[in-house]
This record gives structure tokens, C-alpha cells and sequence, in this order.
């Protein structure tokens, strides 16, 4: 070396010591500054020197408050739903992370960048929208995230690891970085890498090393190691990588941590820093945490960002709720049992004993879950897998590694392994190894599929279960062998690490000399040589989870061949819906394949629930499906499959000239459709499309608000019979007969609040009484004289209730009643009938209801005396009947069977509840009196009240008895129970109802249904029910397209301006008059002209 280049030489040291000295010095000044600002020391307390597991001194330490360890130990999903809920702000979410951030860093030296001024001003933005809108900014609002030094952020040096790249300042942020701070992720650290990011270890000249906290004389892995290190501590409750040959798994193996390698496409990485872009392996971004709950967030809420509209090489593949829900379930319901491939090693390196432990540990637990687990030997080492990627991770032959430290003079770490430049590939190199790998692939897929023959299910094994690497975190500078690491970027499957225990001296000893170990190469000696537990103690034991990037779903397969020719008349007639082929067998689900064919339309379909499995081929045209559970939309194009399980929820949004070809499994339906009843119903389905498309069109105002609603409202509404598909109409008013609704229209109600506005809207009468209440004061806390009043009219209209209590809703009051029958019993036994509703709870339209209260109910056939029979019992505490099911499809009782009830209550010693909140409105005295027949105990709500919050209970007076003072059995305290509008409300209301008046609006209710009978047998149509007692009706399509024809009439109505319920009720107040039932029967029988 001539003296010059010795001083050329000297002035590069120099200049990059300088730069790094400085690039620290500033680093530390803002850490230092924070530390000051939130722990109250520039810098924190920390352990003696000697101690190496330092995980748990965040805890121990004592810096952080509980609030602060509370935070910064919950799962991303619950921070989100904190601050969501405004429970947490940002600000304290951030602050609590930056503390704990601060504490790892002079631990385990994790950060190159702290962004802690950016993030803080970005929590301070994000808690003003907060506080003046109530919602988030996007699904991600108020996370911080930490990224890894390879991800662009304006005005942050993006380093790779590199000296010359320390003030290397990106002039624009990723996409990926945009569109996540948008979503509302707080970005406030990147974390170290090693140099160049080719490493296993996490090194580097201008930030140093990071150790993993469980054993700081062990490595933190690379090259996401920082992320893994900080986030093993809590500093970061969610950190994105990169990995293109175990970069994001050899951290999360080394830190003990979840990390998730997607398939390359799979999340957005194409504009962040990559030292190996465009080499034969792609590199892929990923998340890390402390749970799977953090892969999920980021995997779900990343994908509903839709990533492939703004990066090419994304797949458009949103997030599968459904999927995702029926895999967690795989192997627990029993329906469909899981196989796991248990892969020993690669064929070239035998991991050491503590991770044998781990497959050994993790196998037994499956098994004992009920999977099977199989031997693989999915490798042999003759792949020649280590050899191509070692080659082409140097194929220039390290030329610009080189070059990029020549730029500063920095050394090369000593973990680098670097090329000779005489090594460099020629182009017909690279595309021979871009061969090899191609055929490794396809070798590989073909060992997995051979896995059916060794199990139970007859299918490839579902997923495999391998070892992280050979050895668990490596000393600093040892790490040379990582191929376990790298298989899943050669193989490009998912791949994700799993915790599942440490090393432990007592579990994991060194074999002796020798033993029963055979090397399956020289690499295998050499790395065994190197175990002993004392040298990894209390190192993390990770294991890898990685499957294909492929669906086995279908156990069947069937064969069409020219379809297009089988039915030609049929298939370019828009909406034709033809069955081909078909099995005509007794069996319970027949399979049907054939052609459908989809109208053009712009605006959604109602919401539909598949009845049946079906899988539609798309031929030609596009649409969009949105599934309406998780609000997941699908792009179909020629060439989709479109999967579509019994009992999924899903609206075709729009669609142009599609044509599909489809397979169904029609559970307990033996025959099928075909012809003239497939073109009728698929002309019905695209006059219901018009109907709806109209509806969307003239009702802006009430769409505007459906979508707000959405955002704040769990389910768009507090009141689950409002919902409506594609969104309900918003009133705005109501007067007499008519609602007003916020797009300005005018309907004629014949919904009538579902019976509760029996008076109409806006009663004068009903007004002036809750205005007057207004005038003289409420909220008294006090009894009222007013209540009492109330009670005796009451009592004067229901005889069986001698003694009276008020709630604030049928709901209550039926509750309070079985409370009162089962403490009056002694016993705990409650019949009642299939398809009753006793309001919110008491539901029992297809048998237990998951939200009701935990009593012992007995499930009996309504107006089956017969069948009831087996029910009576002298256990039973009571009997609580509707005495004409209402939500149940408007079903009177039978004399007979409320007979019966009565005889059953006599006999046993129950208590007869008549739950009459709707069926009180069609007699003065209830159907109790229709019927003369007497309950032990009745329950009133609804109109009672005059439109106002309302329940009553009632009955004989020794049953009422238990809620007397002196007695103690039962107390009953409610602040609203007899708050002074209602009370008001109620006594006005109950001097407007007549015997006469119910006469004359039941009348008009037979009117309706005598007229709507006269209608249906003119036309011949006869799968109609009409039902119902006086002013209370319901019209029930009996045909098999019955959800269709009912989404008609109910649309065709409101474009006729009448409202109607959405499952065919009607319920008539006491301002109709014949004109108004003249103008509904008119537009019914419109209805069956063109619908018929």
C-alpha cells in the first residue's frame, strides 16, 4: 500500500467514525430528552451488568406506572378497541409505549431512529378528530407501529445498514407508510438491522448490535432483529419487517416472538429499501408481535386497505372472514379433522436438543386435541437448496456491497459472509438457478400432495410444523447456517414462528460423547459440536407453522364438458337460471350443476342467505359480491370461483353480462327447477333489482345516514327489526296515519311502530298530556298520584291483574313475571312455545335463544294440544303463552289449546302468563276477554304507553303479594318505572281507547283480509297465507321463492308510498279509515297483476 492510499485510507476511518458518532450522539440526545420528559430521568435505572435474561425488567424495575403496563401489555386488538372507544387516547397510548421503548433500547439497543417528536404530533391530531368527531380516523387509529430501517419515511434516513447511507434522507415516504398513516398507525421508532441486511445476526457500524433480552449474550437475529428484540420487551406492540430468507422469522425465532412470512404478492412491499431487489427470491413484508392476535390486526386490517389498488404485485385477495372463522374451528367441531406433517429436519443440519423438545412437546399436545400428526420427510438434503440460495444471494459477487462501503470507508462486519467478485453469475447463471428453483418447487408440491396417503382424511397434510433453524438464538458472531430460515422463501408458502417454550438446563442436556447422534453431513457435526445448555440458557424455542399457498377443499369432482352446449336456448337470456344435470336419489342433498346468467345492475341486491353449498364458475362478464357479514367484497372475473357455503350472508353489488356455470348441494330438497319456473324466478329477481335500484336512487338522504350510522351504531341501529337491506328509511316525522321520512316523502304507515303507535303519530291529546308533565316538573324520585290513577284503569280493563307493577317494557315485564312465577313455584321449570316472542330476550323463534335469561324453559308446540301432552308435569313453575303469536307470523290461539293451557296451569299448580303487549290492542279487555278464559298473571307494554317507553305486570293478588314490603321476597326498583311522561302519556292514551274504536280498526283489519282473499282466488293464486286477529295481519308467501316475492311486495308498496313490515305484518291504527284501506288494497292487487 503506497503512503497516499495509507492517508486516503485514514481520512475514510475517520469520516465514517465522524458520521457515526454523530448519527448516535443525536439519537441518544432525543431518547435522552424523552426519558426525561415521561420516566423522569434522562436515563433509566437498569440491571447489574452480570445479568443477561433481562425480559422481565421492565416490570421489575419499577419506572412504569400500572396504567402504563397495562398498556403496553395488551394486544393490538384491544388497544384498538380502547381507543376506539375513546377509553385511551392516542396521546397516553403512545406515551406509554414510548416509556417502555426507552427502557429496551438501553437493554438491548433496538432503535436506530426514534420518531418519537413525529409520532407524538400525529397522536396530538388523532385525539382532536377523536374529540370533535367521535370516530376514527381508519381502522388502524391511535397503533403505534415500529418499523424496520428498510421503510421509507420522509425526511428519515432510510441506513440498510450502511455508514454512507446515515444521512441518506428519502424524499417521499412508502405507499405502504402513507397508506397505514392514513388507516391511523402512529409510526414513532425504526429499529436496527445488520449491515446490508444480509445477515442472520443484527450488526451493523453505524448503530452497533442488538442481543435478544432473554440472553443478551445471544444474538437478536437478523435482519429484523431490532423489531424482535423491542418488541420481546413490549416497547412496540406491533413491528413490520421484511424477509427473504428468514429475516422476519429468525427474530421472532431469537426473541421468542410471532412473526408471519407471507407468500410473495401477499402484502404491499414494492417501493421500501431492498439491498437484493430483483434477485430470483423475492423479499416480502410481514408483521411481528407478542401474540397471534398482532398478525391477525395487521394481516386483516392491512388487506381491508386493499393493497393491489395501490401496488402492482399485490394479489387481489382481500381478508376471508368466513375462511378464517371455519379454519380456527377445524379440528374442534369435529366436522372436518386437522393433519399436521411434523417435518424432523432439512436433510442437513439436526437441530439441537431443545428444539427436538419443542416438536417433541408441541406433537403430544396436538395429538392429545384430537389431530393427527404424521412423520414427514418432506427433505433429504439432495435438493440443493443451500447451495442455489448461498449462490444467488452473491451473484454479482458482492460488487455492490463493496461499493457501498467503499462510499464511507466502514468495515465489513464480521457476520457478513461476502462473495469473490471472480464468484459473480452471468445472466445464463441466474436464469439456469431461476430453473432449479422453479423444479425444487414443483418437486416439493409433489412430496406434499403424496402426504394423502398417509392420512386419515385421504387429503394432503394440512400444514406442516418444522423446526425455526438448527439451533435456537446463536452466540454473537456464530450464526452460519440458515437454510431452515430460507425454505419458505424458496418454496414462496406462508410460513409463521411460534413460541413454544426455552431452554432449560435440566431438560435439554448435551448428549454425551458420541451417543446415538449419526451427522447427516459435515455442516450437521460441526453445528452439533456447538450445543450446550449452559451457552443458551433461557434462549427462546420457536417452531415454524408453513403450508402451500394453496386451497384443498373439494373432495369431489365433477366434469362438465362443453357446457356452453347443453342448453343454448336458455343461456344468453339475461337472469335464465337453467339445472342441467342433477341427482334425482332419495338422497338428502341431491347435487345440481348448470347455467346462470346475472341481469346488469348498478346498485346492490338485497342481502341474501345462501340456502344451500354452491360454486359458480364465472364464463364471461364481471361482478362484484360483497360478503354482508364481514363487509368483504370480491372482484369476479372470467375464470373466478366463486365459493358460496350454506347459511353465508352475501349482496351482489353490481354486475355487467355475467354468465356463470354452477354446482349445488341442495340440502333436503329432492327435486329442482327447471324451464319456465327457472326463467319466471329469475325474472322476478330482476324486477326486484329495479325496485331496489329505484328505492337507492330517490332516498339519498336516508343512505347518507345509514352509512354514519354504521360507524358508530353496533349493527347501523339500536333496534335489530329496523335493519333493512341495502339500508332502512330515516323518518324524520309523523303525523295521524302518515310518516315523513329525511328524503321528503310521504308514507302512509301501515307499520304502525309494529302495534305500539295504535293512536297513529303525533296524537294531540297524547302531545298536550306529555307537554303538561314537561311543565310541572319530572324526574321527582317520588311516587305520584298519577301512577295510582293509571293502575286502577288498568286493573278495570284486565281483571286477572288485581295487583299492578310499571317497568319500562314488555321485555321487563315478561322477565319480572317468570322471576315472580318461579319465586312464587318454588320451582324452576317454564314451558312455552315454539316461535314466541316475548320481546327483546324472551325470543324463541327457533328454540334457545342465546341472550335469554337462564332459566329451565321447556319447549312446546303452539296450538297443538297433543303434542303438549308430555309436558305437564308438577315441576313445572309456568306457562307463558302470547294468545296470538305476533313476530311468529300473526297466529291466533285456539280456544281449545288457551283451554287447555288453563286446565294444564290448574292442574300442575303453575302460574298462566298471558303475554298480551300486542293482543291487548284487539279487545277492551284483551284476548284474555275475547276468550274468556282467566291467566294467573298478564304483561302489557307497547301502546299502553301511549308511544313512550312502557311494561306493565299483573295478576292475582296473592301471587302479587311477593312484592309487598313485608313479605321481602321480591324487590323491584327501577328509576324510570313510573317516570311522570310515560305515566302522563298513558293515562291521556287509555281514555282514546274505546270498545268501539277497537270494533271499527278491527273491522278494517277484516276488511283487508276478506279483500286480499277475494284477490288471490280471482287470480288463482294460491300460496298465500293471510293471518292475523282484527287490526293485526300478516301475509306469508308459501312458494319457494318466498324471500323474493316478500322483498317485492315490500318494495312495490313503498313505491306506492305505503309502508309495511318487511316480513309481511301490517298493523292498523286508530286513524285509518276505509279510504286508507281502499288505497292499500288497490296497490295489492296491482301487485298480484304484474307479480303473479
Amino acid at each position: 500500500m503506497t503512503k497516499n492510499a495509507t492517508a486516503r485510507h485514514c481520512l475514510a476511518l475517520s469520516t465514517w467514525r465522524d458520521v457515526t458518532a454523530q448519527r448516535q450522539s443525536e439519537k441518544e440526545r432525543i431518547i435522552q430528552e424523552w426519558s426525561e420528559r415521561i420516566l423522569g430521568t434522562p436515563i433509566p435505572l437498569m440491571p447489574h451488568l452480570t445479568v443477561t435474561n433481562v425480559v422481565e425488567w421492565p416490570y421489575k424495575s419499577g419506572q412504569l406506572s400500572a396504567r402504563q403496563i397495562e398498556i403496553t401489555d395488551s394486544e393490538p386488538s384491544q388497544l384498538l378497541k380502547m381507543l376506539a372507544s375513546g377509553a385511551w387516547t392516542a396521546q397516553e397510548v403512545l406515551l406509554a409505549f414510548i416509556a417502555r421503548c426507552i427502557i429496551a433500547h438501553h437493554l438491548t439497543n433496538p432503535l436506530t431512529d426514534p420518531m418519537f417528536d413525529q409520532g407524538f404530533r400525529r397522536a396530538v391530531e388523532l385525539d382532536d378528530y377523536h374529540r370533535r368527531t367521535g370516530k376514527t380516523v381508519g381502522p388502524f387509529h391511535g397503533l403505534p407501529i415500529s418499523l424496520k430501517d428498510v421503510f421509507n419515511i420522509q425526511g428519515m434516513p432510510t441506513t440498510l445498514g450502511f455508514v454512507a447511507r446515515a444521512n441518506a434522507h428519502p424524499l417521499h415516504s412508502d405507499e405502504l407508510v402513507n397508506r397505514l398513516s392514513a388507516a391511523g398507525a402512529i409510526f414513532y421508532c425504526k429499529t436496527n438491522i445488520p449491515q446490508s441486511l444480509m445477515s442472520g445476526e443484527c450488526h451493523n457500524f453505524l448503530f452497533g448490535r442488538t442481543a435478544t433480552p432473554y440472553n443478551t449474550t445471544l444474538s437478536a437475529g437478523g435482519s429484523s432483529g431490532g423489531e424482535g428484540s423491542l418488541i420481546a420487551l413490549g416497547g412496540s406492540p406491533l413491528g413490520i419487517g421484511s424477509d427473504i430468507a428468514g429475516s422476519i422469522r429468525t427474530p421472532a425465532n431469537f426473541n421468542g416472538i410471532y412473526g408471519l412470512c407471507p407468500t410473495n404478492g401477499r402484502f404491499p412491499l414494492h417501493d421500501a429499501e431492498q439491498s437484493n431487489a430483483g434477485y430470483l427470491i423475492n423479499g416480502v413484508a410481514g408483521p411481528l408481535s407478542k401474540s397471534i392476535d398482532g398478525l391477525e390486526v395487521y394481516a386483516r386490517t392491512l388487506l381491508s386497505l386493499k393493497p393491489w389498488e395501490w401496488d402492482s404485485a399485490c394479489e387481489r385477495l382481500p381478508w376471508d372472514e368466513q375462511v378464517y372463522q371455519e379454519t380456527l374451528l377445524i379440528g374442534l367441531s369435529g366436522k372436518r379433522q386437522l393433519c399436521i406433517g411434523f417435518v424432523a429436519n432439512d436433510g442437513i443440519a439436526t437441530p439441537h436438543p431443545p428444539i427436538q423438545r419443542g416438536m417433541r412437546e408441541t406433537r403430544a399436545a396436538l395429538e392429545k386435541a384430537g389431530v393427527q400428526v404424521v412423520d414427514v420427510q418432506l427433505f433429504d438434503g439432495t435438493e440443493g437448496m443451500w447451495e442455489m440460495i448461498t449462490r444467488i444471494f452473491n451473484a454479482d459477487g458482492g460488487k455492490a456491497f463493496r461499493e457501498e462501503i467503499a462510499k464511507s470507508g466502514e468495515p465489513i462486519s464480521e457476520d457478513i459472509e461476502l462473495a469473490n467478485p471472480q464468484d459473480a453469475m452471468s445472466v445464463r447463471q441466474l436464469l439456469d438457478h431461476g430453473k432449479k428453483i422453479l423444479k425444487i418447487r414443483q418437486n416439493i408440491l409433489s412430496r406434499w400432495q403424496r402426504t394423502s396417503s398417509l392420512t386419515a382424511t385421504g387429503r394432503p397434510v394440512d400444514m406442516f410444523v418444522l423446526p425455526s433453524g438448527c439451533h435456537v438464538a446463536s452466540p454473537h458472531g456464530t450464526m452460519k447456517y440458515w437454510l431452515y430460515e430460507a425454505i419458505s422463501n424458496i418454496l414462496d408458502w406462508t410460513c409463521a414462528t411460534i413460541p413454544v417454550g426455552h431452554v432449560d438446563l435440566l431438560k435439554d442436556p448435551k448428549p454425551g460423547n458420541g451417543g446415538d447422534f449419526k451427522p447427516l453431513s459435515s455442516l450437521d457435526r460441526d453445528n452439533w459440536n456447538l450445543y450446550s445448555p449452559e451457552l443458551y440458557s433461557d434462549a427462546p424455542i420457536c417452531l415454524q407453522d408453513s403450508l402451500p399457498m394453496t386451497l384443498a377443499m373439494a373432495t369431489n369432482v365433477v366434469v362438465i364438458t362443453d357446457a356452453g352446449t347443453l342448453a343454448p336456448e336458455i343461456k344468453d337470456e339475461i337472469g335464465a337460471y337453467s339445472d342441467i344435470v342433477g341427482s334425482r336419489s332419495d338422497v338428502n342433498a341431491p347435487i345440481v350443476a348448470g347455467i346462470w346468467d346475472l341481469f346488469d345492475r348498478k346498485t346492490p341486491t338485497e342481502s341474501f342467505t345462501a340456502e344451500w353449498d354452491e360454486m359458480k364458475y364465472i364464463v364471461k362478464g364481471t361482478a362484484v359480491i360483497t360478503d354482508t357479514v364481514t363487509n368483504q367484497s370480491y372482484e369476479l372475473k372470467p375464470g373466478s370461483l366463486l365459493w358460496i357455503p350454506k347459511g353465508s350472508r352475501a349482496s351482489f353489488t353490481k354486475s355487467k353480462g355475467l354468465s356463470t356455470i354452477y354446482v349445488e348441494q341442495r340440502h333436503g330438497e329432492g327435486n329442482f327447477k327447471t324451464g319456465s319456473e327457472a326463467k319466471a324466478s329469475c325474472d322476478l329477481r330482476s324486477k326486484l333489482a329495479t325496485l331496489i335500484d329505484n328505492f337507492v336512487a330517490e332516498n339519498p338522504s336516508s343512505l347518507a345516514a345509514h352509512k354514519r350510522a354504521q360507524e358508530t351504531l353496533a349493527g347501523g341501529n339500536t333496534r335489530s327489526v329496523l335493519h333493512g337491506d341495502p339500508f332502512a328509511l330515516y323518518m324524520e316525522g309523523g303525523q295521524g296515519p302518515y310518516l315523513y321520512s329525511v328524503d321528503k316523502r310521504e308514507y302512509l304507515d301501515f307499520v304502525s311502530d309494529y302495534s305500539a303507535a295504535f293512536y297513529g303519530h303525533s296524537n294531540p291529546a297524547i302531545a298536550e298530556a306529555i307537554s303538561s308533565a314537561l311543565s310541572t316538573g319530572f324526574s321527582l324520585g317520588s311516587v305520584t298520584r298519577k301512577e295510582c290513577h293509571l293502575g286502577e284503569r288498568i286493573k278495570r280493563r284486565f281483571p286477572s291483574m288485581e295487583r299492578v307493577r310499571f317497568c319500562n317494557s314488555g321485555t321487563e315485564a315478561n322477565t319480572c313475571a317468570l322471576v315472580t312465577a318461579t319465586e312464587f313455584t318454588g320451582r324452576t321449570k317454564i314451558l312455552v312455545f315454539d316461535n314466541g316472542y316475548h320481546d327483546g330476550t324472551l325470543n324463541f323463534g327457533s328454540g334457545d335463544n342465546k341472550l335469554n335469561f337462564p332459566h329451565d324453559f321447556i319447549f312446546g308446540t303452539y296450538n297443538n294440544i297433543e303434542a303438549n301432552q308430555k309436558h305437564i308435569s308438577s315441576d313445572l313453575a309456568a306457562i307463558i303463552v302470547e294468545p296470538m303469536l305476533s313476530a311468529g307470523g300473526q297466529i291466533p290461539a285456539t280456544r281449545e289449546f288457551l283451554s287447555f293451557l288453563r286446565k294444564t296451569a290448574d292442574v300442575t299448580g303453575a302460574v298462566l302468563i298471558f303475554d298480551e303487549v300486542v293482543t291487548s290492542r284487539l279487545h277492551i279487555n284483551g284476548l284474555q276477554g275475547f276468550h274468556k278464559i282467566m291467566p294467573d298473571m298478564t304483561t302489557l307494554g307497547q301502546y299502553i304507553g301511549g308511544g313512550l317507553p312502557f311494561g306493565a305486570l299483573g295478576g292475582r293478588s296473592d301471587i302479587m303479594a311477593l312484592y309487598e314490603t313485608r313479605t321481602q321476597k321480591l324487590s323491584h326498583s327501577g328509576t324510570f318505572n313510573n317516570n311522570v311522561f310515560t305515566i302522563s302519556a298513558a293515562l291521556a292514551a287509555i281514555e282514546l281507547v274505546s270498545e268501539d274504536e277497537i270494533h271499527r280498526v278491527n273491522k278494517l283489519g277484516d276488511t283487508i283480509r276478506n279483500k286480499i282473499s277475494e284477490i288471490c282466488a280471482a287470480h288463482h293464486l294460491s300460496d298465500l297465507r293471510i293471518t292475523g286477529f282484527g287490526s293485526a295481519i300478516g301475509l306469508q308467501f308459501l312458494r319457494e321463492d318466498r324471500d323474493l316475492l316478500k322483498g317485492l311486495f315490500f318494495y312495490y308498496m313503498l313505491q306506492h308510498g305505503i309502508c309495511i313490515g318487511r316480513r309481511g305484518f301490517l298493523f292498523l291504527n286508530m286513524c285509518h279509515t276505509e279510504d286508507h284501506v281502499q288505497r292499500f288494497l288497490t296497490a295489492f292487487q296491482k301487485f298480484v297483476e304484474e307479480f303473479k
